[in-house]
């Protein structure tokens, strides 16, 4: 019996196996993701174990390493030591998973038409359970909130935004891939669609209209018509008729007023407390803004600035009791997220590393890479998500497969 597991890990069957079970379970309950990807880490470091394989294949995907080098070299002056620490092992993912599929890249290659098909079937049952679950749970209080924005994602343990950015991903290569058939493929695309509308990410709204209107230069003119037509009433008529849909894309306009009327009153919204994050986040940056303040330090050194402000303040109670609350959230923004941790300098590194990736990736001709690293980076002005788990395996898996198995 260990002969034979033993055989089967060292196996190809069992590298094929571990890329598309971890692309499979992205999805659903991160625990199942998490699994995959610790046999995904057991496996293909047995089979690198036992291979010869050139360290050169890793300097293909350095850009990609980019934003965990600059964890580590953040990490000497972080004002808490232990959080910092680990931060830095729940992040390694980033670090290890490009690695790992870079030096194993030309052989696993062959499976890059599987670890697409399960990602997309992956989401595919994800979405059906997650509508029964919403469905279920709807028929029990007929509360619509239950088939909509956190209510809906936490059926899987997801985010909202998370969930979106996984489902765009998943109609990019629906729409330039042919990997699955086409019952299947028409199935997903309405289900991906409808659950984008339902989680009501108002990011995901604005890339779900620019991925439709990247596809109508591939579509013939009588063709494109049409399509847009379809698809612009359909999505038109999803978004208006799913309560609070069309309230939550309106919270966008921000009426023009003072930095301490953002939040605390009736105006506050997701939007309104991102904009009180980012300025107070951009004013304190201004007092070290060459190397910043340390990994993780904006986890208690914003909220102490906050506080410190509010005892010199005249804003009132409600405010003060506001910005104390969201003081504590993570600045929903990934580029300032650098930029507080690690200064000018850091987020500079960061951009580069962007430009380089896009750079090699026109080289290549990879417009896949291209169109899912720019959904990705779109997602990072509104959420940090290389904080969270879901974002982490994402980034460290997806991104490096798609750049590395383009042909």
């Amino acid at each position: 019996m260990v002969k034979r597991i033993r055989k089967y890990l060292y196996s190809e069957t069992a590298r094929r196996d571990s890329y598309v079970l971890l692309a499979g379970t992205f999805a659903l309950f991160p625990f199942l993701s998490s699994l995959s990807l610790g046999f995904f880490l057991v496996v293909n470091g047995l089979s690198l174990w036992r291979e010869r394989f050139s360290w050169q294949r890793i300097g293909k995907v350095k850009f990609l390493l980019v934003p965990y080098l600059l964890f580590l070299a953040s990490f000497p002056y972080a004002f808490d030591s232990l959080d910092a620490g680990k931060y830095l092992i729940r992040t390694s993912i980033i670090l290890v998973l490009p690695i790992l599929i870079a030096l194993g890249a030309p052989e696993a290659g062959r499976f890059k038409n599987q670890v697409i098909s399960f990602y997309i079937y992956g989401l595919l049952i994800s979405c059906v359970l997650t509508i029964v679950f919403g469905l279920f749970y709807f028929l029990q209080d007929w509360d619509i909130g239950r088939l909509q924005y956190y209510d809906l994602a936490e059926y899987m343990h997801l985010h909202p935004s998370y969930y979106s950015l996984y489902l765009l991903v998943g109609l990019a290569l629906l729409l330039n891939t042919d990997v699955i058939k086409y019952k299947y493929k028409v199935l997903a695309f309405v289900l991906f669609t409808l659950m984008i509308v339902l989680l009501q990410s108002r990011m995901a709204y604005g890339i779900l209209i620019l991925l439709f209107l990247l596809r109508l230069k591939d579509l013939e003119k009588i063709k494109s018509y049409f399509w847009v037509t379809g698809v612009s009433i359909a999505l038109a008529a999803l978004i208006f008729v799913v309560p609070d849909s069309y309230k939550r894309i309106k919270e966008t306009l921000i009426p023009s007023v003072a930095h301490s009327d953002l939040i605390g009153n009736e105006l506050e919204n997701g939007v309104t407390q991102r904009l009180w994050l980012w300025q107070n986040a951009i004013r304190q940056v201004s007092e070290r803004p060459i190397f910043g303040y340390g990994l993780r330090s904006q986890k208690k050194v914003y909220k102490w600035k906050i506080q410190k402000e509010n005892l010199s303040s005249e804003h009132g109670r409600s405010y003060n009791l506001a910005a104390m609350t969201i003081g504590s959230l993570n600045l929903h923004n990934q580029y300032l997220q650098i930029l507080y941790d690690t200064g000018v300098l850091g987020l500079l590194i960061f951009i580069g590393s962007i430009l380089l990736a896009f750079r090699r990736a026109v080289s290549r001709r990879n417009k896949l890479f291209i169109l899912v690293y720019s959904i990705f980076l779109m997602f990072l002005f509104t959420e940090n998500l290389l904080d969270r788990q879901m974002g982490i395996y994402f980034y460290g898996f997806i991104l490096p497969i798609l750049y590395l198995w383009d042909k």
